[in-house]
């Protein structure tokens, strides 16, 4: 295997098991946010000395949250960007997903390994409908940091640090390096943990040196994990691509590998990748 790219994205979030049958308003959430991740992956700028993650899921988390406190222009701006006008939902459509889904998420978290916190840091004294700070709290379960972007910028990012580096588990310990404009007024975060099981585990000591191909072009000796085991996989023809998907234990999480037929082809891939495809 000459080049490992792979194009992830944490898509739907279903949990089909007895008693937690997704809702319609989920469904076209979840339909809506699938389609921002592959438009939003094909934007991304990539450079091939260079690895590059994003969590759609954390954007679309993130943006609801900005959706429900926004109003007139700047709201139809984002149903349309975030996919809300082609799924049909409305603000409280969006709401509704979004507790549903939220829930579902932090009742089956030990079992997933998926944990997802949110907050918004705030400007003390500044002026926010009560409306909005139900919407965090009940929609969300955002924490609120109460912060001073104008007289205490330092400590107001250190507040923030320390709850990014908490909500991660010391995974991520530092959001922002400097303080933030004095003319800012809110920050919205979101967290995403994943610390799932395989479903069958890698054995650590079959672990060896193998060439990875950054750009397509320069090799890397980089340790790679071997197993062999019974998995789903085919082959694209319109991604002119090798597919597999690995389970996680447990769950209905899976991570999917795509590996191109050339080396050099990964923006390409990119471009032509679809839902369907």
């Amino acid at each position: 295997m000459n080049l490992l790219a792979t194009l992830t994205a944490m898509l739907a979030v279903s949990y089909l098991q007895p008693g937690f049958c997704l809702t319609d308003k989920e469904k076209r959430l979840i339909a809506a946010n699938n389609e921002f991740a592959v438009r939003l992956l094909k934007v991304l700028p990539s450079r091939p000395d260079e690895n590059v993650f994003f969590s759609p899921y954390s954007l679309s988390t993130a943006l609801g949250m900005t959706y429900v406190g926004a109003r007139g222009a700047t709201q139809q701006e984002l149903s349309a960007a975030l996919g809300y006008n082609a799924a049909l939902l409305n603000e409280d459509d969006v709401e509704t997903a979004f507790v549903h889904q939220n829930r579902r998420l932090q009742a089956h978290a030990s079992q997933t390994g998926l944990e997802v916190a949110n907050s918004a840091a705030v400007q003390e004294n500044f002026n926010v409908l009560d409306s909005y700070y139900n919407a965090l709290n009940h929609t969300f379960n955002a924490r609120i940091l109460n912060v001073d972007f104008e007289q205490r910028g330092q400590q107001a990012i250190d507040v923030i640090n320390a709850w990014v580096k908490e909500a991660t588990r010391n995974k991520i310990d530092k959001l922002f390096a400097e303080p933030l404009s004095t003319d800012t007024r809110l920050v919205l975060v979101n967290a995403l943990l994943f610390k799932g099981l395989w479903e069958l585990q890698f054995d650590p000591s079959e672990t060896r040196k193998h060439a990875f191909y950054n750009g397509g072009t320069q090799a890397t000796e980089v340790d790679s994990m071997f197993s062999r085991r019974e998995a789903l996989r085919g082959f694209s023809e319109e991604l002119q691509s090798q597919v597999i998907e690995l389970l996680y234990r447990d769950s209905d999480y899976s991570m999917v590998i795509v590996l191109p037929q050339e080396r050099d082809v990964v923006e390409a891939v990119k471009q032509v990748l679809t839902l369907e495809k």
